[in-house]
């Protein structure tokens, strides 16, 4: 058996894996394990699903004016409670909201955050009263 990388598309790993008696099988690597595309304004007409509410992996608050904000966009459409806890690697709450469309710019305590990876933790009920948790890290990058 060999693993091919094929191309990543919107930052999802496109894994086929092969053997030599020429059955294929492709996976989505977020299968395996969780991978989140980097903007979350994908949502397609009234799809809900929990699996098509994405969070941004990382984003730039550099003032370059692109990625500056961390920011939800379309989720207020499908879920009717939301809240979000975003923790630095202390275990320390830096940046929390209660609002499905927030934006986060990247300052903690008044002071702009280095760069650094931070955990989220969502909790959340679509308005089909689907309850659902998710979690992953977000890159700040400088």
């Amino acid at each position: 058996m060999s693993i091919k990388f094929k191309k990543i598309i919107s930052f999802y790993l496109l894994i086929q894996l092969m053997d030599y008696n020429s059955f294929s099988n492709i996976f989505y690597a977020n299968q395996l394990f969780p991978i989140e595309r980097i903007t979350s304004n994908s949502l397609n007409g009234n799809r809900c699903g929990v699996d098509e509410l994405v969070l941004p992996n990382a984003f730039s608050p550099n003032a370059d004016g692109e990625n500056d904000l961390y920011c939800l966009e379309g989720w207020e459409t499908c879920v009717d409670t939301f809240e979000i806890f975003i923790f630095n690697r202390w275990g320390e709450i830096v940046f929390e909201s209660r609002q499905s469309n927030f934006c986060w710019n990247g300052i903690y305590k008044g002071k702009y955050l280095e760069s650094n990876v931070f955990v989220y933790v969502l909790k959340a009920k679509t308005k089909e009263g689907i309850e659902f948790k998710k979690s992953g890290n977000i890159t700040l990058l400088r």
